[in-house]
């Protein structure tokens, strides 16, 4: 998620250090601000799992994490 609609969605909330990286489909890396938990629920699936919030303005993206049960933090 881009810092700036987590920003907009979340003007109080306060973000993880990570050591994670990120690159673009080009390569490019992108610049990580830090990562929260959020609670996601899908029908009757529910799930704690790891947001990660980059720099820029782009779309959110669904990592690979988020739809295998690695991602689960429950």
């Amino acid at each position: 998620m881009s810092h700036k609609t987590f920003k907009k969605m979340w003007p109080n909330a306060s973000l993880e250090e990570t050591n994670v990286c990120l690159n673009t489909y080009t390569g490019e890396e992108l610049k990580v601000f830090g990562m929260t938990k959020v609670k996601v629920q899908y029908n009757e699936q529910v799930a704690t799992l790891r947001l990660f919030v980059v720099d820029g303005n782009g779309p959110c993206l669904f990592g690979r994490d988020w739809l295998t049960n690695q991602a689960r933090l429950e």
